[in-house]
């Protein structure tokens, strides 16, 4: 359903669980609502039935269902590493431990709207040149150059970097690289050994150079919006429409909670402004109930 149904659903749940007051409540609030279920219904499903570690999402035992819940918002990128182009580049930062970094682009993160990252794995091709140490020129491929398959990238903690580096069973090699991520964005891959060529290009093994990396991620939800009352441009709910009725069953639930919670707040002010008058000898003015 669009953003106008959820609407009107909504304040028909509202309703029929006795709050005639919803129909003061405001387009803006019924949004905030809405928006609020919606990343706390993202987030039970992931804690609950997929798992996360270190922004990453652990699909191991995963059920179908859950996959299917976050299907509008599961994508798939490839990065190009051979290139020259300075938003995305992935420049060697240390050859000896084979360390490339997107920190010297100028679009260090491609997937600003990113969630959790799901999964990576990368490819390699064979080249005729490598990559320029000097000016950073992508390198150059054969018509016959040939792709690798794609090898699954192990993401872990930046804290766990150097351990992992220093131990021969789980240091960085071709067929396993590692990638940190960062908060800001950058990536930092670390692949194998690069061995200099002709005094000025960089390979790995066999002539082989980085190619693209594949990313997989769940991509943040959009955030509805009711506003063709005023002219404005609705945003519909990019989740799966089955899902629609329970979100809006949470939203109701968080709204009647906010109202118990001012309930509460006002009977609170009351009693305490009654011991106030009291303690300045005041009598408290009778209740509607008192009078008659």
């Amino acid at each position: 359903m669009n953003i106008s149904q959820m609407h009107v659903f909504f304040r028909q749940f509202a309703q029929q669980m006795g709050m005639q007051n919803v129909r003061a409540i405001l387009p803006e609030q019924i949004d905030l609502l809405i928006n609020t279920s919606i990343s706390d219904t993202i987030n039970q499903l992931i804690k609950e039935n997929v798992g996360i570690k270190n922004d990453r999402i652990i699909t191991d035992s995963s059920k179908i269902g859950t996959v299917n819940a976050l299907r509008t918002l599961y994508k798939v990128s490839m990065l190009p590493l051979a290139t020259s182009n300075p938003a995305l580049g992935f420049r060697i930062k240390n050859s000896r431990i084979g360390k490339m970094s997107t920190e010297d682009a100028t679009k260090p993160t491609p997937f600003p709207n990113t969630l959790f990252y799901v999964d990576f794995s990368i490819n390699y091709k064979t080249t005729s040149t490598g990559y320029n140490g000097i000016d950073d020129t992508a390198p150059l491929f054969n018509q016959d150059s040939q792709e690798t398959n794609l090898f699954p990238v192990r993401i872990i903690d930046d804290i766990f970097l150097a351990d992992a580096l220093n131990d021969f069973l789980l240091k960085n090699r071709l067929r396993s690289p590692i990638i940190v991520t960062h908060s800001n964005g950058i990536f930092d891959l670390y692949i194998d050994k690069f061995t200099k060529k002709d005094g000025t290009y960089y390979t790995l093994d066999n002539d082989l150079v980085p190619y693209q990396l594949r990313v997989s991620y769940i991509e943040k939800p959009a955030i509805v919006r009711y506003s063709e009352d005023l002219n404005g441009t609705n945003v519909d709910c990019n989740l799966p429409e089955f899902m629609h009725e329970d979100i809006l069953k949470h939203a109701v639930d968080l709204y009647h909670i906010a109202l118990q919670g001012n309930l509460i707040a006002d009977q609170a002010k009351q009693v305490q402004q009654q011991r106030e008058d009291y303690r300045n000898g005041q009598r408290p003015q009778p209740t509607d109930n008192q009078n008659q």
